[in-house]
């Protein structure tokens, strides 16, 4: 997909892994999750293998969240100004990747692919992780004095920063949900496009 349709994907994927980072500050179980949500992405690859074994999820948008959430607990120890830093590197590195291709398959989830890579839905470690990153970062700097020391947030005293927090860990606490609304429709575009190929072939 190329063009405004790819632009727009990629806007909602931003926003959508940027919130999950900042979110994540205030979840004590994000492991447990990340074990859940990576589950359900290998649910998709099954279900998507099946309608159509060329073009089926082989690293979405699910599996990324579901890895960083596991690695969120390392992730959280690392000091802002590194964190940063790493982002900042993971973004570049990434992008330097999406410009090129290996002559393996299997590196796909760090973001290199081979030629004819395809995937319904593909979200690699780099460059995103670097975004999950900067969301945790822009957490910290909003919320730094309510960090409990245990991955998590404490509730400010003050009404606004109260609110703010409580709204996004409701966003965290439903972005599956929230993300996987759309998933039905992916599904189906593939199923008919499955069913378009098969007529036009015979």
């Amino acid at each position: 997909t190329s063009g405004l349709p790819a632009f727009i994907g990629r806007m909602a994927g931003t926003l959508f892994i940027l919130t999950a980072g900042i979110s994540s500050l205030f979840s004590r179980s994000n492991v447990k999750r990340g074990l859940r949500v990576f589950g359900i992405g290998m649910l998709l690859t099954v279900a998507t293998y099946v309608l159509d074994q060329g073009l089926f999820i082989k690293f979405g948008i699910l599996h990324f969240l579901g890895l960083v959430m596991i690695l969120h607990p390392l992730l959280n120890k690392l000091k802002t100004d590194l964190l940063a830093i790493m982002g900042t590197i993971i973004l570049v590195v990434g992008h330097f990747f999406s410009q090129v291709t290996i002559p393996v398959g299997f590196l796909f989830p760090l973001g290199l692919m081979e030629l004819g890579f395809c995937s319904l839905d593909y979200y690699p470690l780099l460059p995103w992780l670097g975004v999950f990153m900067y969301g945790m970062i822009l957490a910290r700097v909003f919320y730094q004095e309510g960090q409990d020391g245990q991955g998590g947030i404490k509730k400010r005293p003050e009404a606004a920063r109260a609110y703010r927090a409580n709204l996004l860990t409701y966003i965290g606490r439903h972005s599956l949900i929230i993300y996987l609304a759309h998933q039905p429709i992916l599904i189906g575009l593939l199923w008919v496009l499955n069913q378009l190929r098969t007529l036009v072939t015979g």
